[in-house]
């Protein structure tokens, strides 16, 4: 049976997870977490026998190596992130606190499936676009796609209904994907990077608005907002991201070292939440018109559309329908409803979020 060793078992480690057992592949949770989050998932006790948990700090190149052996996986699948608090200074301690060591973790996997002749798949993030919108050097309207370099674009956006502390995030995926498409031009290598939107989906760990508009819609509480109804977002269903993160591991050949897994479309709050109201009856959910200030539920800064064409043509890549996969979201919630995500209740007003 071949084998995959996942970093992180979050939302989206879990979910790509499932992609690889449901195919056939033992697969091995790599976590600092002693049970992570993929630890309670129902697929693991369908196929108990071919999961493995292993506690580990990613920076260890000793024991992921030794793990990787022991195991003899096929490929890397980098889904966890190394505490990475975000700043809104610019200084060497910012760097070397939060960016500093998710590249060290990364050359670290690089290096060993260089070695070992293994396939890599890091999971990046569209906020390597930066302030493509803020700026005013792209229009918002206008679909980002791979050939746009994110370089092009300041780290840092500037609006009033921006968030200036992603530069943290943006600068250290904007470096991790350089070196993947180092390995990958340089030795050939079978490595690229994923590029997800804002992920939702069942066991979300993420302060997002699709989650606590469900939540709160299960729960028979109506959200009203007096703000947000326009701000545009990218979504992406950690189902469909985990499809593409399996389609890129097993493509042959692999064609490029970085791909765009989003909706594909902007989607205002104001659509979002209807569409939550269409897939739960009777739920209230009333944004006001305007942004959504600096940061707030997850949103960082206004982002163009970001074109996903390029993955359907290389990797076959589909978009769940937004309402199929809040409804197939909502009704993981109902399932698991004493699983809330960490850090919801220190993060939001806890008048928002339904225990």
């Amino acid at each position: 049976m071949p084998s995959v060793l996942i970093t992180g078992g979050g939302n989206v480690g879990a979910a790509a997870g499932k992609v690889f057992l449901d195919k056939g592949y033992s697969v091995i949770f790599y976590d600092a977490a002693e049970m992570p989050p993929a630890a309670s998932a129902d697929f693991i006790k369908e196929a108990e026998d071919e999961v493995i948990f292993v506690k580990g700090d990613i920076i260890d190149f000793n024991l992921l190596l030794k793990t990787i052996e022991k195991y003899k996986v096929e490929g890397i699948v980098h889904a966890a992130l190394f505490g990475c608090k975000e700043s809104s200074t610019r200084t060497i301690s910012t760097f070397r606190d939060n960016i500093y060591p998710n590249i060290d973790i990364v050359e670290n996997i690089l290096e060993i499936a260089r070695i070992k002749s293994l396939k890599v798949i890091d999971v990046s993030s569209i906020v390597v676009y930066g302030a493509a919108v803020s700026s005013g050097k792209w229009p918002l309207d206008k679909p980002l796609t791979e050939e746009d370099v994110p370089q092009l674009f300041p780290m840092a956006p500037a609006g009033p209904y921006d968030s200036p502390n992603f530069a943290t995030g943006a600068c250290m995926k904007r470096i991790t994907e350089e070196l993947t498409n180092f390995y990958f031009q340089e030795y050939g290598m079978h490595a690229c990077s994923i590029r997800p939107g804002d992920v939702f989906g069942p066991l979300d760990t993420h302060i997002n608005l699709i989650p606590i508009m469900i939540r709160r819609a299960l729960a028979g509480k109506p959200l009203e907002i007096p703000y947000g109804g326009d701000h545009v977002d990218n979504h992406t269903y950690n189902k469909d991201l985990a499809e593409a993160i399996y389609s890129a591991f097993t493509a042959k050949p692999l064609k490029r070292s970085v791909y765009n897994i989003t909706c594909g479309r902007n989607w205002k709050m104001s659509e979002t939440a209807k569409a939550v109201m269409n897939v739960i009856p009777g739920s209230v959910i009333k944004l006001g018109p305007g942004m959504i200030p600096n940061g707030f539920f997850g949103m960082s800064y206004l982002r163009p559309p970001i074109s996903v064409k390029t993955a359907q043509e290389e990797l076959g890549y589909k978009v769940t329908p937004l309402e199929q996969a809040i409804k197939e979201t909502a009704e993981w919630m109902k399932k698991n409803w004493d699983f809330v995500p960490r850090g919801y209740f220190e993060l939001l007003p806890d008048s928002w979020w339904v225990k």
